[in-house]
C-alpha cells in the first residue's frame, strides 16, 4: 500500500505529523530497495519517543506511528534515536 505517492506534502500539519510522514516515506523507500536493516534518526523527540514506546496514542499521529512500526517489523530494526538539530550539521 503506497500511502505517500511522492515526496510532496501539500497539506498543513503539525511538525510531528510531518516528521512521521517523512519517516514513513523513508521506510517505504527502504523496503522498495530491499534494505535488510534500518534505524531512524530524528530531531523530533516526541515522535522518536512514541516509536520507542509501547503506548501509541489514538490520534492521527498515532496512526502514522503504527504505519511506521508495521514497516519496521519487516526490517531488522536497529532503533530510533533522537539527534538534536545542532548535531545534524
Amino acid at each position: 500500500m503506497n500511502l505517500l505517492p511522492s515526496c510532496q506534502f501539500p497539506i498543513r500539519c503539525s511538525p510531528q505529523i510531518a516528521e512521521a510522514l517523512a519517516m514513513l516515506r523513508g521506510l517505504q523507500l527502504a523496503k522498495e530497495i530491499l534494505l535488510l536493516s534500518a534505524s531512524l534518526e530524528s530531531d523530533a523527540l516526541y515522535v522518536i519517543n512514541l516509536i520507542s514506546s509501547s503506548r501509541i496514542p489514538e490520534s492521527e499521529l498515532g496512526l502514522l506511528i503504527s504505519y511506521n512500526l508495521e514497516f519496521l517489523i519487516n526490517l531488522c530494526f536497529v532503533g530510533a534515536s533522537f539527534i538534536p538539530r545542532s548535531a545534524k550539521f
